[in-house]
């Protein structure tokens, strides 16, 4: 029972990192990070982040609601 909320926390906060660092700066998660950081600071991050670790637009946008649904069907 237990390893299974591990799987699920860390199915959501991939699907996180994918929305902060590469989806546009629009979605809520953004906003909310952008008015707890400055936005050059959120800017500074993003790029160094793309950058270290580009990802193809398969992952960008077809991953995250994979693992959504993987969470809503483990919970």
């Amino acid at each position: 029972m237990r390893r299974k909320y591990i799987f699920i926390c860390l199915a959501l906060l991939i699907s996180l990192f994918i929305y902060l660092f590469y989806r546009t700066n629009r979605t809520v998660v953004n906003e909310i990070v952008i008015h707890l950081i400055s936005f050059e600071t959120y800017a500074r991050v993003k790029a160094h982040i793309v950058k270290a670790l580009p990802l193809n637009e398969i992952v960008i946008y077809s991953l995250p609601e994979g693992l959504w649904v993987f969470c809503i069907t483990l919970t």
